[in-house]
């Protein structure tokens, strides 16, 4: 079987996360067996600084064909224009070099947008993961909405990696849409499992944005452990860190909250066992990545129910709490710190299995199979 994936960019060194959920997809996809040809259609500011124009590589088993075009803060017709021409040449360069694509599988709005269009200009079938969090609020900006419609309603196959964020696009846009995970590299966090830590230290990583609500969760540390020396660790860049900054040393927390910058999964993972549980604090969540990678690494988790945790997050491996709620979040640390060592490292591992590549892997193969003998179905 031979899979084109369509995505934003692909993971570099500088930047980690620049495509990250799409090409663990393609590695998980290609160690499984499938032919797979990654098409990185980067169209981020030229304030990220990278390679411009295209490129042809191979990167962990992955054949990663790319172009990188500084657009940046365009109109979104424009963004969308710009983007579709990118794609069309980049997939012409493919079905000359690899052959042309058994499926197409395209991720996140603005590119699901473009790879219908070359779908169908070159008849080939295609699904696609919706991501964006864009889509996974109350309010959803209308022409978005609207420009993405009819490109759901074409593919073969609508996928969401989470039930409550599939049951807001049913509900926005009348489709069916099937849940599949993300890959969580669960071997790689899972390796460092051993005897649990007697860390008080607590520990969150991810944008720092304002969907991720650090600022409620720095205040709720300082309420539910006003005068202990346990740290919290906080891994991920973002636009509020200056902000969030200011507020820690607004509250005298300077040498208990440290702000730990970008770090790498490998990282991450070296980390997480050394720390009493995770925390995730967001508004809103498609999946909650970091979330299931703490489970893989034994800590039990505290999160809001956020739209995605909640699909693995339960009162045997965790805490749930209202978005938001300063005091609420507070008491379920303190709750969480009283009752952690209570869990068992290698169960919560265990219940991170199901989003392990291998398995991942598995359940997208068999939709291809099943796109492919209807589209067989249709032909004759």
């Amino acid at each position: 079987m031979y899979v084109l994936i369509v995505a934003q960019g692909y993971p570099t060194e500088q930047y980690g996360g620049n495509g990250i959920f799409e090409f663990d997809q393609a590695r998980a996809l290609a160690a499984a067996g499938c032919k797979v040809v990654f098409a990185a259609i980067d169209l981020r500011s030229i304030r990220r600084k990278r390679p411009l124009g295209r490129r042809s590589f191979a990167k962990d088993g992955v054949r990663i064909e790319a172009i990188d075009l500084p657009c940046g803060a365009v109109p979104r017709n424009f963004f969308l224009a710009i983007g579709t021409k990118a794609l069309t040449s980049v997939f012409r360069s493919i079905v000359d070099r690899y052959g042309m694509p058994d499926v197409i599988h395209a991720h996140s709005t603005d590119y699901i947008c473009m790879a219908a269009h070359v779908a169908k200009r070159y008849g080939v079938p295609y699904v696609v993961t919706e991501h964006s969090s864009l889509l996974n609020k109350d309010s959803v900006d209308r022409s978005l909405l609207q420009s993405v419609l009819e490109p759901y309603a074409s593919a073969k196959a609508r996928i969401a990696v989470s039930n409550a964020f599939a049951a807001r696009l049913v509900n926005m846009t009348g489709l069916s849409f099937q849940v599949i995970p993300n890959v969580v590299d669960t071997s790689e966090f899972s390796s460092n499992l051993g005897s649990r830590s007697s860390s008080r230290d607590i520990v969150t990583a991810g944008g720092l944005s304002p969907v991720k609500n650090i600022d409620i969760l720095i205040d709720s540390f300082d309420r539910a452990f006003p005068k202990e020396d346990n740290k919290m660790l906080i891994f991920g860049k973002g636009p509020e860190e200056s902000g969030l900054r200011e507020l820690v040393t607004e509250l005298g927390l300077d040498n208990r909250v440290q702000f730990m910058g970008y770090r790498s999964r490998s990282e991450l993972a070296r980390v997480l066992p050394s720390c009493a549980f995770y925390v995730c604090a967001s508004q809103h969540e498609t999946f909650g990545v970091a979330c299931a990678e703490a489970l893989a690494a034994g800590l039990p988790v505290v999160t809001t129910r956020c739209g995605g945790p909640e699909d693995f997050i339960d009162d045997e491996c965790g805490i749930l709490v209202t978005p938001g709620d300063v005091e609420e979040l507070a008491l379920a640390l303190k709750m969480m710190m009283s009752k952690k060592d209570s869990f068992d490292p290698s169960e919560l591992a265990l219940r991170a299995r199901r989003f392990s590549p291998e398995v991942v892997a598995g359940r997208l193969m068999e939709l291809y199979a099943d796109v492919l003998e209807s589209q067989e179905g249709e032909a004759r």
